[in-house]
């Protein structure tokens, strides 16, 4: 039986493991799991065959030259991949040897809006609640150097398993707090305000209820700056109810708010992951074309005056409905 790095969470008791990824490139430079033998990754544990999490979106990669003796050989695995599962469910993943690479399509959109909404390079004041594999608080550290980034994460001993078997890239420094997401906004509140901030917590395959609501919405716009920026990753099964709700959720608090995701999940109401966008200045409309430009295609977008339509019968959740 495989064994891969875990730990038992503190205090949810739920089994953490990180497994790599078995990437192959085949001729046209696109990456694909599960093709080729299994090896040793630099974890120690061999890469099992199988099929991308739901919500993935694989990286290309420059295509083999077969006249260039430079090239790397078609078929060469990628084994610097892995993927973080608590309770048996995807959570984060992350290349440790290209820590600006994404997997996840929902957290390429969420980047787009990192490397979009402020001038490239300069750095920001970001909040993340919920931590993974600290996925995007590497890439902002990557991309725009000196950035202050605060985390607030409910496991206790979750970001030491992350960090000792994923190293971070050197110079990333983050302020954290073990805490409940919701329980932990004063202790954020005095770092604030912040430039972005991101709430992608999941308890299973789902966000605990009291992350969801209008009120806990308002405690997070309160933390932004005038022009700051709610991203908020939602995932659902076809028909979209939850993500309809948290629209029409951060709709009422915040002024401006589009939602991004694949096009099967924007028109086709199918599941997956969408990106929730909230701000309380309009600047983030002047971005929809670019977002929409910057895929992950097919590429989905509702803009403000989409908003009614697409949330339909919805009704926000507040805390005394939840």
């Amino acid at each position: 039986m495989t064994s891969y790095p875990s730990c038992r969470l503190i205090p949810s008791g739920l089994l953490a493991e990180i497994r790599p990824d078995q990437l192959q490139f085949n001729r046209k430079g696109t990456a694909q799991l599960g093709t080729a033998e299994p090896d040793t990754s630099p974890l120690g544990a061999p890469s099992p065959p199988g099929n991308p999490p739901p919500g993935t979106s694989l990286p290309e990669s420059p295509p083999s030259d077969p006249d260039d003796p430079a090239a790397p050989p078609i078929d060469e695995p990628a084994s610097d991949g892995f993927t973080l599962y608590i309770g048996g469910e995807p959570q984060s993943h992350v290349f440790v040897e290209h820590q600006t690479h994404l997997l996840f399509d929902y957290l390429q959109r969420i980047s787009n809006i990192v490397d979009l909404f402020v001038r490239s390079g300069e750095p920001i004041a970001a909040l993340h609640l919920g931590a993974g594999a600290l996925t995007l608080p590497r890439y902002i550290a990557l991309t725009r150097p000196e950035s202050q980034q605060f985390v607030l994460e409910s496991e206790e001993n979750l970001l030491d398993f992350v960090t000792e078997n994923l190293p971070l890239p050197r110079g990333t420094e983050f302020t954290v707090r073990t805490d409940d997401a919701r329980r932990g906004l004063p202790w954020a509140a005095s770092f604030a305000p912040f430039d972005l901030i991101v709430l992608d917590v999941y308890a299973g395959s789902s966000t605990p209820p009291h992350l969801t609501t209008v009120e806990f919405y308002q405690q997070l716009a309160a933390l932004l700056s005038a022009e700051g920026v709610l991203v908020i990753n939602v995932a659902d099964d076809a028909g979209l109810t939850l993500v309809r709700a948290q629209t029409a959720t951060i709709q009422a608090v915040l002024a401006h708010v589009v939602v991004l995701g694949s096009k099967d999940l924007i028109v086709g109401m199918g599941e997956g992951n969408a990106v929730l966008v909230g701000s309380p200045a309009p600047g983030i409309l002047d971005l929809l074309p670019r977002l929409a430009a910057e895929g992950p295609h097919p590429n989905g977008v509702v803009p403000p005056a989409g908003l009614e339509a697409f949330i339909g019968d919805a009704r926000a959740v507040t805390d005394a409905r939840v």
